[in-house]
């Protein structure tokens, strides 16, 4: 069986679905502007290479989502999904999403309760995102992100496809059979062409 992974942001749509999701929040009154631009400032310096990864999402989360009941998000992400999916989804890499004999899956560091609903769109059954964890009272009090290269751990195949956009993905692109770059980054693009990847 063929396992095709697909990134999610700035691959099967365009731009970063959880900056999108930040800027829907604030136009719904869900989040204050003070703490989007605390969270979009963090992101800036991740961006530049000044902050890692993991503390920009850890500090996103505590800005944004920590102490707060799930439930209005998870129903918000699914209105700003309904709302813009025809607009930033990708036409030309979503036609590869359903070819026969194989299992696909997407894969994005964004919200959990954020991917899945753009995977229901896509009409993907596997979907991985950043495990936004609740307490026993549904309120947000963790976030565990993406191992992105445990994730072909979890599906069964035989030959394993992988298709984004990043250079931050390199590792898992690396593990795959067939790996594809997607409007690929400068870096992504010079090492694609370098190794003769399929670029899109």
């Amino acid at each position: 069986m063929k396992l095709v992974l697909f990134d999610l942001d700035g691959t099967l749509i365009s731009g970063n679905a959880s900056v999108k999701f930040g800027l829907y929040m604030l136009r719904r009154g869900i989040c204050s502007r003070t703490r989007l631009v605390a969270a979009i400032g963090l992101y800036g310096l991740f961006a530049l290479g000044l902050c890692s990864f993991q503390r920009m999402q850890r500090g996103t989360f505590r800005l944004l989502f920590a102490g707060k009941p799930k439930a209005p998000f998870v129903h918000a992400a699914q209105e700003f999904c309904d709302g813009c999916f025809s607009q930033i989804a990708r036409s030309d890499v979503a036609q590869e999403l359903h070819a026969p004999n194989t299992t696909q899956a997407i894969f994005s560091s964004s919200p959990d309760f954020l991917v899945r609903p753009f995977a229901e769109k896509f009409g993907v059954s596997h979907y991985f995102g950043s495990k936004y964890e609740v307490d026993s009272y549904g309120n947000f009090h963790k976030v565990v992100p993406l191992n992105k290269t445990a994730v072909v751990e979890l599906l069964s195949y035989d030959t394993l496809v992988v298709y984004s956009d990043s250079i931050a993905d390199l590792e898992l692109l690396k593990k795959a059979d067939v790996p594809v770059a997607v409007s690929p980054d400068k870096a992504l693009l010079q090492y694609a062409r370098k190794h003769n990847w399929r670029v899109m």
